[in-house]
């Protein structure tokens, strides 16, 4: 989710989803029912935070702002020597 589910606007973002748990279900991985994206990576009590400081109370808006604080981005810089 965060490295693809990214780029995807609000309304594709479901069908990727759906989409990957089928892949699960090819390759016979178990996947718990419950899982939820938002709530296996941010507590009730963060997201209460984001909003106080005027985060949209839609989903969308709490998906992108986990995968902005969860997805990092390394670059390593070779030494020339």
């Amino acid at each position: 989710m965060i490295v693809y589910g990214g780029i995807c606007y609000e309304k594709q973002r479901p069908n990727l989803i759906k989409k990957f748990y089928e892949k699960l279900q090819i390759y016979n991985i178990k996947i718990n029912e419950d899982y939820n994206f938002t709530h296996f990576n941010a507590d009730e009590e963060t997201i209460a935070g984001w909003h106080d400081n005027k985060l949209p109370e839609d989903n969308f808006s709490v998906e992108n702002a986990i995968m902005i604080l969860k997805g990092h981005r390394t670059a390593y810089i070779l030494d020339p020597q």
